[in-house]
């Protein structure tokens, strides 16, 4: 495959954080909602109350609120590590039962992607676009990150604050959105609440 065709014009993600701008939906059955029934986690309730208290200790009570147009949204980073069937899904499930005890269901939303980083940003596109309302907590499970990462080759052409084309690679371009998680929901209308991230790994290295 030639550079040219393993390369896509995408938005620079520059100026995400300064301002809301158009969301473009795109369709992908990679992502689906992760918040389980209570009925599915019957069998792991040993350790409800111990990830509650934890995030008793992590998530600030009350949540920061935003004045004006500025981002109060609380971040949390978790890694999952464990190798496959060792109940790396389970608990990134359980964890958002826990935010949605916290908060109630209808203000808690979850994502879930599997090999496939773009996919939880583009169903994120249709869950803000869905609802008039931001929720108060959001949890996006990127699962088997490593792979994920892995399958970002080439690069991509992004517009820099002067307008002009430059080339970045992609996986540079995904992990910029990542790490920048507060911008990309502050670009979609979100400006307090919590975000936790959360990424399950088989191994460490690709």
């Amino acid at each position: 495959m030639s550079e040219s065709e393993d390369t896509d014009i995408i938005p620079s993600p520059s100026s995400i954080v300064r301002a809301p701008s158009e969301i473009t939906t795109v369709s992908s059955s990679l992502a689906k909602s992760a918040i389980p029934s209570a009925d599915k986690l019957a069998k792991v309730t040993y350790y409800k109350l111990d990830l509650d208290t934890i995030l008793d200790g992590l998530i600030p009570d009350p949540l920061p609120e935003s004045i004006g147009k500025d981002n109060a949204i609380h971040h949390l980073n978790i890694i999952i590590f464990g190798k496959p069937n060792t109940g790396k899904t389970t608990l990134a499930e359980s964890l958002a039962q826990a935010l949605a005890r916290r908060y109630g269901q209808e203000n808690v939303k979850a994502l879930r992607s599997t090999r496939d980083l773009p996919a939880l940003f583009e169903n994120m596109d249709k869950l803000f676009k869905r609802f008039r309302k931001p929720p108060k907590a959001v949890l996006l499970f990127a699962d088997d990150m490593t792979k994920a990462l892995k399958k970002l080759s080439g690069t991509v052409a992004v517009k820099d604050s002067n307008g002009q084309v430059q080339k970045m690679r992609k996986i540079d371009y995904w992990l910029d959105k990542w790490y920048d998680i507060r911008g990309e929901l502050f670009k979609r209308g979100m400006r307090q609440g919590l975000v936790i991230m959360v990424a399950a790994l088989h191994r460490f290295y690709g």
